[in-house]
């Protein structure tokens, strides 16, 4: 290719020369923001969430943000999916401290407060916090989708379009 059809090797080469680096960039700081994430995420939760269950801080904020779970909120955070994720953060909040709260009965039947979840509270800390990391993420992102478009759509597909009608030229 680099010897008989240098216009296209040039452009396959900006791609593995200055995308590839910049899709492995992307990569890093989006495993990064995890971590990130969930270690806000569980210092917040620790915070707001009623002592009677806050030690299930940890537990929450993995459930969220590991991608292994139905609860996982990483792509509808990247996708400004707000309902999606406030139905998430309760579902998953309510999977880790309902039985704990079923255990206090007793309590609620002869009339001693025990403190809720307050789930707004809840979804609205977390989304907050968790913004400027998405926000680092989908900069990137958007900047790399550019370039891509830009080299793959005006140059790349047009070359390997003439190439592959025509490859003797």
């Amino acid at each position: 290719m680099k010897r008989n059809h240098s216009d296209l090797f040039l452009s396959v080469d900006y791609l593995e020369q200055e995308i590839s680096p910049r899709l492995n960039e992307l990569h890093d700081l989006v495993a990064k923001s995890i971590k990130r994430i969930y270690d806000i995420w569980n210092s917040e939760l620790n915070k707001i969430l009623p002592d009677i269950v806050n030690k299930k801080s940890k537990e929450i904020a993995g459930d969220l943000i590991k991608s292994i779970g139905s609860n996982y909120v990483l792509k509808d955070l990247l996708n400004d999916r707000k309902n999606v994720i406030r139905k998430k953060v309760e579902a998953c909040t309510r999977n880790h401290t309902d039985h704990i709260y079923s255990q206090y009965r007793r309590a609620f039947i002869t009339g001693q407060k025990i403190e809720q979840v307050d789930y707004d509270k809840v979804f609205n800390s977390l989304l907050k916090t968790a913004q400027p990391e998405i926000a680092r993420i989908l900069e990137l992102y958007t900047e790399l989708q550019k370039q891509i478009n830009e080299k793959v759509k005006s140059e790349l597909l047009p070359l390997l379009h003439k190439f592959i009608s025509n490859p003797y030229e």
